[in-house]
């Protein structure tokens, strides 16, 4: 028996599985975010390393380690990679290791060996494309400060902006949501809102106020409805940039992966709505980008 491992580390959380040739799984574990950026590096090398050590440790009496592949959220550089791969050297004992970006496994885990795009949205948001000729290309995704469009940090920070401005006056439609984020902190202030927030101002930690601003649309909240509609235009933007990009302009194949579009079915619904409107030769790939599949996928590759 031939034991790999695929990790999707977010920023939020990471997800282990450890499967057979025959796909089989063998194990699998969830723990805490493991992007550098979003968390202290050593606790995400720890987080990491213990994740692994306990893939290995399930290991069958007999099987052999194959491989593993991460599909890292925030990894782009020489130094994210070389970061990563490390990790993945010590902790597996093997030089058959691959540290990708996030939204690339999830390409794979969708598209396999077809051409086409992949959007990611979750805590962060990213596109990527595969041309006929297996050449990948990246959209968007460049971080929380400036770019990440169409995720749910971005989604909640602009939903925000407008609560603060309703508790000034300077705006009027942010009521609602003002007082949804009231009752779930418990508090009886805005100045101890605003408090409350700024305790652990991270991307995860507004991204997880997400479910609300959905809420609040679903309940037609004008404010909540602006915010998520821009969001899913400024995905659909990232998809057309990388259809560009791949030569499928404007009929493409089109999966995608993140919990903005795989387990919420407001925004899911909406995306694909706007997509087909812009882009009615698109193809949809029903099936949900799996991150740690698409690791997977390639951790089989590794020779």
């Amino acid at each position: 028996m031939i034991c790999y491992i695929g990790i999707d580390g977010g920023g939020s959380k990471t997800d282990l599985r450890m499967v057979d040739e025959k796909g089989n799984v063998l194990y699998e574990i969830k723990g805490g975010g493991s992007n550098p950026y979003t968390v202290p590096p050593a606790e995400a090398e720890a987080l990491l390393k213990n994740m692994i050590a306990g893939a290995l440790a399930a290991m069958p009496e007999g099987a052999t380690f194959g491989g593993a592949c991460m599909g890292a959220a925030g990894a782009d550089t020489e130094e994210d990679y070389a970061f990563f791969t490390r990790i993945l050297k010590e902790a597996c004992q093997s030089e058959c290791v691959l540290a990708v970006n996030d939204g690339y496994a999830s390409m794979y885990a969708t598209l396999k060996d077809r051409p086409g795009v992949v959007i990611a949205a979750g805590t962060g948001s990213i596109a990527w494309g595969k041309d006929e000729n297996g050449n990948a290309y990246r959209v968007g995704g460049w971080g929380f400060l400036f770019s990440d469009e169409g995720s749910g940090y971005r989604m909640v920070s602009d939903a925000l902006d407008v609560v603060c401005r309703t508790i000034d006056g300077r705006a009027h439609h942010g009521a609602l949501l003002l007082e949804q984020l009231m009752e779930a902190f418990g508090v009886k202030t805005h100045e101890q809102l605003i408090s409350e927030i700024y305790l652990s101002p991270n991307p995860q930690s507004i991204a997880a106020y997400f479910p609300l601003v959905c809420k609040a649309a679903e309940e037609k909240d004008t404010l909540a409805l602006e915010v998520i509609n821009k969001g899913m235009d400024d995905l659909v933007e990232l998809a057309a940039a990388t259809a560009r990009q791949i030569g499928m302009y404007p009929a493409f194949n089109i999966g995608m992966s993140g919990s903005i579009l795989t387990k919420v079915a407001f925004t899911r619904e909406l995306f694909i709505q706007k997509l087909n409107e812009r882009f009615p030769k698109c193809t949809i790939v029903e099936d949900r980008a799996d991150t740690v599949a698409g690791a997977l996928y390639l951790a089989k590759t590794i020779s």
